[in-house]
Order: structure tokens, then C-alpha cells, then sequence
């Protein structure tokens, strides 16, 4: 977060060699970071100055940076895959990543790596010792070895928080807001089978994603959608009075509610056998029927 944004600064006051630096750095010591690509075409929008040359190129500059290095992280295990290879060999397929980012990665079935994130599953936390390397200009590491993290390591301060991406507003402070939401339903009937729903699933309802990798993909960012949505709607609801209010910030508080079925994972999320059999809209109808 501090060097993109020092990188920034520097572009806005066109102090372009400071600049791409800072960007190359960022390339070169986080290259899984979600600022990625801004990196990237801040270092784009320099080569177009002509401030690094005429032969800069993104891929080999990302490449150059640190092709060969090794390095070790603690990451969670995003997304796991059982390939098999035109040749018939296996492998899999490996999304690793922390709060900052995801990479992709192959692990071929003769590495000793294989069978322990077969063992480990998805979601693991895995302490993972790699060598810096790419493939067709995207970082793709080659995993040397893999050990998960017990839980007296995973409980040690900071290592969880530093593993999950988060909303960007204060969980607490969004769950009094949307409870306010709740209270502002005046009809009675609506507001107690609304209420009822979030007896039941609130504790997941607070925490989980709005989805798997589209918006609000992190933890609390059901919440944080449904809250924005509720607030929008309260905001617009007096300009048409020939809408039932009680009714629309009911549906909108519910309508998402299914997701606490349809998704399962702390670390990494993923549906369900119901999520993928039945879908949140289904679900969420059931809990309301309830």
C-alpha cells in the first residue's frame, strides 16, 4: 500500500525517474500485490514519456525484476485443481494468495509439493518455499516445498489478518447500521420475519463474501453490499411514494441472505454442495419462509 502509494505521488508531481523506481520495487518485492497492473501501466504510461527508453516492455521488465529468487510466504490456498496433461501426467492447478493478491501457479505430479496440497486441501494455509519464475510474462513460481500451519501458528498475532482481504469499512460499525435498517421497517410482520432471518444466520451473514470473485469478494462484503444497497434505498424510497417502503428494504435486506448457505470456507470461499444444487435465491426463500 505505501510504496503504490508513493508511486502515485510521484507520478502527479512528474517525478518520473522517483516514479518508476518505486513501481519497480513494487514489481519486484510483491509481485502477487493487487496493485499489479497499476504498477504496470504507471510504468506503461512512463515508457510512453519516453522516460525509460523506447525498449521497455512490461513482461520483460516484470521478469527481469527478480527471475530465479527465492522466497518464502505464509498463503492460503485459494483454489486447487486436478489436471491431467496431454501426455497423460498429472497435475495440478494452484491459486495461492494472501490479503494483498492471488497468483497461479502449476505443480506437476512428481513433486513432492503434489500430495501435500492434495492432503491440504483447499483453504489450507501452507508456509510455501518457491523460486521466482514465469510463464507466457505472468509470475508463476516454481514451488519447492509446501508445510501447513497448525493451528498454534495460524493462532500467532496478525497471521490470519494478514491472509484475508477485508471490507474497507469497520465491520462493527456497518452491523449497527444495517441493524438500524431492520428498525426503520414499520410494519410489524415484515420486520420481525426479517429480523427472525438474521437470528438465524447473522453470525455468517456478518462475515461472509458477496461472492466467490466477482463484487464485494472479501470477508464482510455481503454485509457491506447489502448495507449500501439498504442505504441507497432509503435515500430514494421518498421520491415514489407509490412504492410499499416496508416491503422494498425488506427485500432488499433479504435478498442476498442465501449466500450464508450457498458459500462455505473461512479462507477460501467456495459453494457448497446446496449452494450449487439449489443457488442463494432458493435458499434465501426457504430462510424466509421459516
Amino acid at each position: 500500500e505505501s510504496l503504490i502509494r508513493a508511486g502515485r505521488v510521484a507520478l502527479a508531481m512528474d517525478m518520473e525517474s522517483r516514479a518508476a523506481a518505486i513501481l519497480e520495487r513494487l514489481l519486484s518485492d510483491y509481485p502477487a500485490s493487487k496493485h499489479l497492473p497499476e504498477a504496470l501501466e504507471g510504468l506503461a504510461e512512463l515508457r510512453a514519456k519516453e522516460s525509460l527508453g523506447p525498449d521497455w516492455d512490461q513482461a520483460a521488465a516484470l521478469e527481469a525484476a527478480d527471475h530465479g529468487r527465492a522466497f518464502i510466504a505464509v498463503l492460503v490456498v485459494r483454489k486447487l485443481q486436478a489436471k491431467t496433461a496431454n501426455n497423460g501426467n498429472t497435475y495440478h492447478s494452484v491459486d495461492l494468495g494472501d490479503r494483498g493478491g492471488v497468483f497461479s501457479c502449476t505443480v506437476f505430479g512428481d513433486s513432492p509439493v503434489s500430495e501435500t496440497l492434495r492432503a491440504a486441501g483447499e483453504g489450507a494455509v501452507m508456509r510455501v518455499e518457491a523460486k521466482v519464475e514465469f510463464y507466457q510474462g505472468r509470475f508463476s513460481p516454481r514451488l519447492n516445498r509446501a508445510t501447513p500451519l497448525d493451528d498454534e501458528a495460524l493462532a500467532a498475532p496478525g497471521v490470519l489478518e494478514s491472509l484475508v482481504e477485508t471490507a474497507p469499512e469497520n465491520a462493527e460499525a456497518m452491523w449497527k447500521e444495517f441493524n438500524d435498517c431492520i428498525d426503520a421497517i414499520r410494519h410489524d410482520e415484515l420486520r420481525l420475519t426479517v429480523r427472525g432471518v438474521f437470528e438465524e444466520v447473522g453470525a455468517v451473514f456478518r462475515w461472509v463474501p458477496a461472492a466467490v470473485a466477482m463484487h464485494h469478494a472479501y470477508r464482510h462484503g455481503l454485509l457491506e453490499h447489502t448495507l449500501h444497497m439498504a442505504c441507497a434505498a432509503r435515500a430514494l424510497l421518498p421520491l415514489y411514494p407509490q412504492v410499499d417502503a416496508d416491503l422494498a428494504l425488506a427485500g432488499i435486506l433479504l435478498h442476498d441472505t442465501g449466500k450464508c448457505i450457498e458459500y462455505e470456507g473461512t479462507l477460501a470461499t467456495r459453494r457448497s454442495r446446496k449452494g450449487i444444487l439449489q443457488g442463494h435465491v432458493v435458499l434465501g426463500y426457504q430462510l424466509t419462509r421459516k
